[in-house]
């Protein structure tokens, strides 16, 4: 039997393998990416990232990736794109900079007054700068951006903000046009490794990276598995939901769990509790 295997390993081409693995039923039920990646030259792809301009200030760590790879400062065109909270296009913001990372604060004035919503970054070299990294025996480069959202209260004294990474979304663009590597699957449950504490509140943001509708169903349980609430929404494509939980007024803890059809449906989630707070992923 593992000669078996292990011959039809070696008769069928690598790419026959991966069309099976990433694309066909019933083999691509947990596969969180698309099959048929661009093969653009530079290609890079983005998370999708929070920005709130409600109550809070939100500034972004840009990095810049070829800078970083070939360790000197290269000029870069850094590129962010906007969205609101219903998936639509809220704003564009562009710099050029020769540094390793660049820092941008997110006001209203740039996503058009929009107080939630989702974006992601994308980056431009002259020609003669990427050629430096590829020969014609390498493959073309893929720029992957991880950039840190860092948040702060409106109202806080203290300059200093709390920061996390963007949400899993493969964002890109291709002919000017906003596509993503993220793709729904089968429904699957994910259930963070946080505790609803008693005495704090919650938010937490679920965007949806894909270009299709995106039900979403938010259980809360006790430790006893005793239900307690159930809700059930549909994010628009490229949208984003906030969903408030206000445990304050409780003495027991709570269990949370939701229902998509993301392979990879984490959320990104605020813990309040009176003046202080912390931000992290699911």
């Amino acid at each position: 039997m593992i000669m078996n295997h292990l011959l039809l390993k070696n008769i069928f081409p690598k790419s026959i393998k991966r069309f099976i693995r990433y694309s066909l039923f019933p083999f691509n039920g947990s596969i969180p990416y698309k099959y048929d990646e661009p093969t653009f030259a530079n290609f890079n792809v983005s998370d999708f990232f929070l920005f709130r301009c409600d109550n809070f200030e939100t500034e972004f760590i840009a990095e810049n990736n070829l800078a970083l790879v070939l360790a000197k400062p290269i000029l870069c065109h850094h590129k962010f794109y906007f969205f609101n909270k219903v998936g639509k296009k809220c704003g564009f913001f562009e710099v050029e900079d020769d540094g390793f990372h660049i820092t941008l604060k997110i006001n209203k004035e740039i996503v058009g007054g929009e107080e939630i919503g989702s974006f992601f970054h994308q980056t431009d070299y002259p020609n003669s700068d990427v050629n430096k990294l590829i020969s014609e025996d390498t493959t073309p480069l893929f720029f992957q951006h991880r950039g840190y959202s860092g948040f702060r209260r409106q109202a806080s004294k203290t300059p200093l903000s709390s920061f996390v990474h963007g949400n899993f979304g493969a964002m890109y663009l291709d002919n000017n046009k906003v596509k993503s590597l993220a793709v729904q699957r089968k429904k699957h449950f994910y259930t963070p490794q946080v505790i609803i504490n008693p005495k704090k509140s919650y938010d937490f943001f679920f965007n949806n990276p894909t270009h299709k509708n995106l039900s979403l169903r938010i259980i809360l349980s006790t430790k006893t598995n005793k239900f307690v609430m159930e809700r059930e929404i549909v994010i628009n494509p490229l949208g984003i939901y906030k969903f408030n939980l206000d445990n304050s007024s409780r003495l027991e803890e709570l269990n949370i769990s939701w229902e998509t059809r993301l392979p990879i449906g984490r959320a990104t989630i605020f813990e309040y509790q009176k003046s202080s707070f912390d931000v992290f992923h699911s």
